[in-house]
């Protein structure tokens, strides 16, 4: 019998990338990917060292789990990789940051297929 479950996450993910993503680069170092990207935002807190609570933002990259090949290798999101999101008039670099517990992704959906990637600003150009 189908999974139901599955066969609609599946729809969902390819609808998604069809229709609400961009070519985005994956970058490790001297490794890269190109691959399609949903950005989004998850909201945080954290504690500084003197126990004030600080609320922010972070942009998160949403991608096929499959898709993110470096070096002909499967690969998870590490804390220090880069997201770069060119477009005609700017170029973005963001930097992957871990979110305290939840790390740097989280693996989202049933079947945990989709990478939601934490990230931050790091440079913006606009041409």
């Amino acid at each position: 019998m189908n999974d139901l479950l599955a066969s609609a996450e599946s729809w969902l993910q390819r609808q998604r990338e069809l229709h609400l993503s961009r070519p985005v680069v994956y970058r490790r170092g001297d490794a890269c990917v190109e691959l399609f990207a949903t950005k989004g935002r998850t909201g945080y807190e954290r504690s500084d060292a003197s126990g004030v609570i600080v609320s922010a933002t972070a942009t998160d990259w949403l991608v096929p789990a499959g898709r993110l090949v470096l070096d002909g290798e499967y690969a998870i999101p590490r804390t220090g990789d880069r997201v770069v999101d060119a477009s005609a008039d700017r170029t973005a670099v963001y930097v992957v940051v871990s979110l305290g517990p939840s790390g740097a992704y989280e693996r989202t959906g049933p079947e945990g297929a989709t990478l939601r990637i934490h990230t931050k600003l790091l440079t913006e150009d606009r041409s």
